[in-house]
């Protein structure tokens, strides 16, 4: 899978996710929009802690995520 699909598609499962947490419609917008700002903004690291990524060191970008160890 290219990194284009990969990333599509860890971004459908983060939205998912957040719509089985909301407690209603309002909750899962504001969710859906903080994910958008997150992503806007490039705070790439608080996405990969929503999608349970473990950040491997403090200076790399590389992260490993659920299923998918480097």
């Amino acid at each position: 899978m290219g990194d284009y699909e990969r990333g599509f598609t860890d971004a459908l499962e983060l939205v998912v996710s957040e719509l089985e947490e909301a407690r209603d419609l309002e909750d899962a917008k504001a969710r859906v929009r903080l994910l958008l700002s997150l992503a806007l903004e490039h705070k790439m690291t608080e996405l990969k802690h929503r999608l349970g990524y473990v950040v491997l060191t403090t200076s790399s970008s590389r992260a490993a995520g659920p299923g998918r160890e480097h």
